[in-house]
């Protein structure tokens, strides 16, 4: 079961984040191996498809703090 979606503003700020640490070809597969998120939702959320979950923006704090 999904976990349960962030507003906005907490996806754009995650968006942010993704464009500061990951880039160019092969950020999507980086994601999923640092995150175990798979690849897939990371595309959902970075192309608007979806807002970013739970679990995501616990994986930016896990490795930002």
């Amino acid at each position: 079961m999904a976990k349960p979606r962030i507003d906005a503003d907490k996806t754009q700020r995650l968006l942010q984040w993704l464009d500061d640490r990951y880039s160019g070809r092969g950020m999507f597969s980086a994601m999923e191996a640092d995150s175990k998120i798979p690849a897939q939702r990371w595309k959902n959320v970075y192309y608007r498809r979806q807002n970013a979950t739970e679990e995501m923006l616990d994986f930016v704090q896990s490795v930002s703090t």
